[in-house]
């Protein structure tokens, strides 16, 4: 089932690294040639919706997967914690420009990337979109190990109960993603591994070691918005990215790193504050080999206390996080870790190494 988009784009740049074409002319329709590898699913069109009623751990996969404008694709899953997993085999990539709506988690994967319009609604128990590949058995013995060839680009809305993932070898954000219980993360790399460590969430090498190949154009933005009660945006296997933030970033724990090779650079918002009675401010971690922060507002007031910003490093160069060569912020920018009542704060700002700046706005 083929349709002819209702829109036009002459020709879209996703990111440095994925060159996408699209014209008046171009062909969306929903997900077609659909074949089942493991577990079981059963999928029905009708008109503009398509169903897809698969069970927990079902492999799917296809010769293309679009949603147009007018188009949803709506899946029925048994519980909030059951996965699918959708594959595309093509030498297309994936556009999103209608609705995804899902009960549960859906992996959507195409090693041509995956873009999400700035008309695309996703409402999901979880979502996971990678640029690349993950094989049948990690995904059936649920390990997040992928090979990332292309990008990934959400322009839309998304929202998840849980936790929403985007991997690719560059990954941008510029719609609204909201994570209402759970972490959003954006990763880049080669070869990466999602897992987690003592209830914490990384992204890293599978083998444990960072790749020594060229970095160039492998990078993470967000100039939109994003809320969840944890932010990661990360290198992955790289020894350097570039990880930046212009938009509004709202959570409790957030971490920003671009490895000991990348660059890190903060001009939006950065907001782990709390004003419930009797809470303290959340944890903001923004790291690299090069950290730099212009007209930036970072803020982990609490109405107990302040939480911790670590820019740079940790204390004195104490601690186990990585530190940056160079530091700088300027004095547009605000950094604030205070009570916001009389109970006393934690006093938690720690900038590695210090920050070649005049001036800046430290609150305390």
């Amino acid at each position: 089932m083929n349709r002819k988009s209702d829109f036009s784009l002459s020709r879209f740049v996703v990111t440095s690294v994925m060159l996408l074409s699209f014209t008046s002319t171009t062909v969306i329709g929903a997900p077609t040639n659909p074949r089942v590898i493991h577990g079981s699913a059963s999928i029905t069109q009708n008109g503009n919706l398509t169903s897809i009623h698969a069970s927990n751990g079902a492999i799917i996969n296809y010769s293309s997967f679009n949603i147009g404008s007018t188009e949803t694709v709506q899946f029925y899953q048994p519980s909030s914690s059951s996965r699918v997993l959708n594959r595309v085999t093509s030498s297309d990539p994936t556009w999103i420009f209608g609705h995804l709506n899902a009960n549960g988690i859906v992996y959507l994967v195409n090693p041509c990337g995956v873009f999400m319009s700035n008309g695309a609604v996703i409402n999901v128990g979880g979502l996971v979109a990678a640029a690349g590949n993950i094989s049948n058995a990690d995904f059936i013995s649920n390990t997040n190990k992928f090979s990332l060839t292309s990008g990934v680009v959400n322009q839309g809305t998304i929202q998840a109960v849980n936790n929403v993932t985007l991997l690719g070898t560059s990954v941008a954000n510029t719609g609204i993603i909201n994570s209402q219980k759970g972490m959003v993360t954006m990763a880049v790399g080669d070869q990466i591994l999602v897992g987690e460590r003592g209830g914490n969430v990384f992204v890293g090498a599978p083998d444990g070691t960072v790749s020594v190949t060229t970095t160039a154009g492998k990078s993470v933005s967000n100039s939109g918005q994003i809320k969840a009660q944890r932010v990661l945006m990360g290198a992955g296997d790289l020894l350097g990215a570039a990880i930046s933030n212009s938009g509004v970033i709202e959570a409790h724990n957030v971490t920003l790193n671009s490895n000991s090779k990348g660059k890190t650079t903060v001009s939006g918002t950065i907001n782990a504050s709390s004003t419930k009675p009797g809470s303290v401010g959340g944890t903001v971690d923004i790291l690299g080999g090069q950290v730099s922060l212009t007209d930036a507002t970072i803020n982990a007031d609490g109405a107990a206390g302040g939480g911790a910003i670590r820019i740079g490093g940790d204390f004195h160069g104490g601690g186990t996080l990585a530190h940056s060569t160079l530091t700088t912020v300027d004095a547009a920018s605000t950094i604030s870790a205070s009570g916001l009542h009389w109970v006393s704060t934690a006093r938690s700002i720690f900038i590695r190494p210090p920050a070649r700046t005049a001036r800046f706005c430290w609150i305390l």
